[in-house]
């Protein structure tokens, strides 16, 4: 199995790290396998680590080369106990750009990665969904090379938070819109509701109808509006379920809120829907 582990932004640390499998899968076939990037959620103002290694073996186990984007946050992982200073060089774009070369680099190392260059995938989880499909929208920005066959959100956070408690909205705000306190003009901008387009890649998301932290009646729209300008999507709402379960087992359960069987179906659902593409 080969290692992986890029820089992609030296100013703050972001870095692509991944696992392929050797492509020799017997001593008369070479198979090229489909690749999967995971940008884990937090945020943006840090990265959780049960939505990366986990979600990775996860796709690993699969038949994916498995890639995990760890882009840039605003406050990292601070000492307990301690005032975090935000970094704020790891200010919203910045990540879409990162996310941009990561899927380039897996693209342009296809050979040498055992990687179907055609089929290179980006899934997010609520942070991470929204720099995935921050990425969908303008991946022309970047040129043909950082444009993924397709993209999975996982619960997106599509626009800056307004749930939560004050610290987390105001940090999130600062870390999305430049502002601890954004306007209404500042909020827009960031809200990939209002800038989807007819370029965007074909889309897989999924949301529970529960999940008190992002609305999924943004990702039902967005949804709706990709729909609306042709874009392939396929959308599930499961009707259980809290922010930030994951895989929605064992796997990756911080608590036990967060296992829940029916909802831990996506993952396969998601495998069949890139399958076909």
């Amino acid at each position: 199995m080969r290692q992986v582990r890029i820089t992609l932004n030296e100013e703050t640390g972001a870095r692509l790290e991944g696992w392929a499998i050797d492509p020799h899968i017997s001593a008369s076939e070479v198979r090229a396998r489909p690749a999967m990037i995971v940008a884990p959620g937090g945020g943006y103002l840090n990265l959780a680590h049960r939505e990366a290694e986990p979600v990775a073996a996860r796709w690993l186990g699969m038949g994916y080369q498995v890639f995990i984007l760890r882009y840039s946050v605003l406050l990292g992982a601070p000492e307990e106990g301690v005032e975090p200073q935000p970094n704020l060089d790891a200010r919203y774009p910045v990540q879409v750009g990162e996310a941009a070369r990561a899927v380039a680099y897996v693209r342009e190392h296809a050979e040498e990665l055992g990687v179907d260059a055609e089929r290179v995938f980006i899934l997010g989880f609520s942070a991470g969904a929204h720099v995935a499909i921050s990425l969908a929208e303008r991946w022309q920005d970047f040129g043909e090379a950082a444009r993924p066959r397709g993209v999975v959100g996982c619960y997106p956070m599509l626009r800056a938070l307004d749930r939560g408690d004050d610290v987390l909205q105001e940090f999130s705000a600062l870390a999305v819109c430049g502002t601890k306190h954004p306007s209404d003009e500042q909020r827009a901008e960031v809200d990939l509701v209002e800038h989807a387009n007819t370029s965007m890649p074909p889309l897989f998301l999924w949301h529970t109808s529960e999940d008190g932290l992002v609305p999924p009646a943004d990702t039902a729209r967005f949804a709706a509006r990709a729909m609306e300008l042709g874009v392939p999507c396929e959308l599930h709402i499961y009707r259980e379920g809290h922010h930030g379960s994951g895989l929605c087992d064992q796997t990756t359960s911080a608590h036990g809120e967060h296992m829940n069987p029916h909802n831990a179906t996506w993952a396969a659902l998601a495998d069949e829907w890139a399958r076909g593409l």
